[in-house]
């Protein structure tokens, strides 16, 4: 929305240099000279001091500086309110998190609602990052796909579809070319899971195995990101997985 005489006049005022002016839009000196040069042959002002040392604000250019930072401010802000009058619903998505349940199901319901559209918003895929996401629901983001159920998270919970539980492992492990496994294959494996607490279903598998297993050594994961898969494929164990990741991460 801000014309690009202004998007230079604030690059540069903020660098004091065109070139360094142009690295940050992405256009050459000679460019951001031409727009500014433009700029104060508009306004009848002018707008920086060169010297040697470099460019600074005249007066003038101080000004005008100060009140398009706040014209910039208000068009961001007018940008999120009509953004915010759309039928949108925002979907959070990572690599861990590709979205793909939700879009196939949005394909289906989407004749009901022919007003709303769906839009996938990316985001950074860490644990604290992820927690701040679920706390914030509702601004940038309204919907992420995660297990199911979550147990100590205060978000509303909706089950899109029931999934196998996977094992993943290296492409040089021994269970490698098996397609199904039963438990007396992991028996002597070091078995990577989500931590105790996230969901249910992992909860009950945990106890299966504590109580009936001891032959599986458990090692408890606080979150899966790619560190993870990188661990299980470095360390040789079996990872307790989904088939959602079977496309994302190569290596296992």
């Amino acid at each position: 929305m801000i014309s690009r005489r202004l998007e230079a006049f604030i690059a540069v005022a903020e660098s004091g240099s065109f070139s360094k002016a142009a690295k940050i839009i992405y256009v050459s000196p000679t460019a951001i000279m031409k727009q500014i040069n433009a700029l104060e042959d508009e306004t009848g002002l002018c707008l920086f001091s060169r010297t040697f040392k470099g460019l600074t604000l005249t007066g003038s250019g101080r000004s005008l500086y100060e009140d398009v930072r706040l014209i910039v401010k208000y068009s961001e802000e007018a940008v999120k309110r009509a953004h915010k009058t759309e039928k949108c619903i925002h979907v959070g998505t990572s690599i861990l998190r590709s979205g793909n349940y939700l879009k196939e199901l949005w394909s289906k319901v989407s004749a009901l609602e022919p007003n709303f559209k769906i839009r996938m918003i990316p985001f950074e895929d860490t644990f604290q990052n992820f927690m701040a996401t679920l706390k914030d629901l509702g601004q940038n983001i309204d919907v992420i796909a995660a297990i199911y159920p979550l147990k100590r998270w205060n978000c509303s919970n909706l089950k899109l579809a029931m999934l196998p539980i996977c094992c993943a492992v290296s492409r040089k492990h021994r269970l490698a070319t098996k397609k199904r496994l039963c438990i007396e294959d992991l028996y002597g494996e070091k078995l990577i899971m989500i931590r105790r607490g996230v969901t249910s279903h992992i909860d009950a598998l945990h106890d299966e195995i504590e109580q009936k297993h001891p032959k599986i050594e458990v090692f408890e994961a606080p979150y899966y990101d790619l560190g993870t898969f990188n661990q299980c494929e470095a360390t040789n164990c079996v990872l307790i997985s989904s088939e959602i990741w079977a496309e994302f991460i190569p290596c296992l």
